[in-house]
């Protein structure tokens, strides 16, 4: 059976030389499998009110749940998530589906927030290693003032020091009597490391030869200040380097430097 999919049966019942016609007997749905950056979730997929695949929400108040809404406004044109009015204070959650995350390596989370006409909206950032709020052990971002009735685009980092399945949660902590906060766009990928050459050795692919630990990728701007020599031995791609006066830097006999611009102190 494949992951996260609906499945109908039927029964009939057999007495040797008779059988009876095939009855509906019912549905299931397979559990989800984790999923691998990038992950994106923008609700398209969703039949409004409910909520995407793989995807869980938790009310741990005495105010409304996150449901689906379509094209709400207040710069929100499709299907959005949305917490909705309710007269008690709300702790409610949205949690994305699973998704594998490597120790040490940098995850971009990248979401759009916002609310509806003047009243004040709070949403909570978090992460943990199961979709339950007790789980929800690591804040990454806080909006205790969401206003303006606009659309907001915001991006936090996260790095796990263990290799495992993550749920990132959206909590929404509004106080009673406000009106519609809103969350779309949501997305997890790998984060672009900054390509700070410190230079411990001289091998590019030596993650501690860079200042956040991590080698450059082709969207990395490269910067080589120090003199300490850089030697290139295998197929690199990066968007810029930017050279010091002093940098050294070989490509070898069995490297290849791709770069879309080189800039060169004097």
């Amino acid at each position: 059976l494949t992951s996260a999919s609906t499945y109908y049966w039927w029964v009939r019942s057999d007495c040797g030389a008779e059988t009876s016609a095939w009855a509906s007997g019912g549905s299931f749905t397979t559990l989800c499998n984790a999923t691998n950056v990038p992950y994106a979730e923008n609700f398209e997929s969703a039949i409004v009110p409910a909520l995407p695949n793989c995807t869980a929400s938790q009310n741990v108040g005495t105010g409304n749940n996150w449901v689906t809404i379509n094209n709400p406004g207040s710069g929100f044109t499709s299907n959005t998530l949305k917490y909705g009015y309710n007269s008690s204070d709300a702790n409610a959650w949205f949690y994305t589906a699973g998704i594998n995350l490597v120790a040490g390596k940098s995850y971009l989370v990248s979401y759009d927030y916002g609310n509806r006409s003047t009243y004040a909206e709070k949403m909570k950032v978090a992460v943990g290693t199961s979709a339950v709020n007790t789980a929800m052990t690591t804040e990454l971002a806080n909006y205790p003032n969401i206003v303006g009735a606009a659309l907001q685009s915001a991006n936090v980092t996260f790095t796990p020091s263990v290799s495992g399945v993550y749920y990132f949660g959206f909590n929404a902590y509004s106080i009673g009597g406000q009106w519609d906060l809103y969350l779309d766009n949501i997305k997890v990928e790998a984060a672009c490391p900054t390509g700070v050459w410190v230079g411990t050795t001289s091998d590019w692919n030596t993650a501690s030869n860079w200042a956040d630990n991590m080698v450059p990728q082709a969207c990395t701007n490269v910067t080589v200040n120090v003199a300490a020599p850089m030697i290139i031995s295998s197929d690199v791609t990066v968007a810029k380097i930017t050279l010091g006066a002093s940098a050294v830097v070989t490509v070898g006999s069995t490297g290849v430097l791709n770069v879309g611009t080189i800039s060169v102190a004097t």
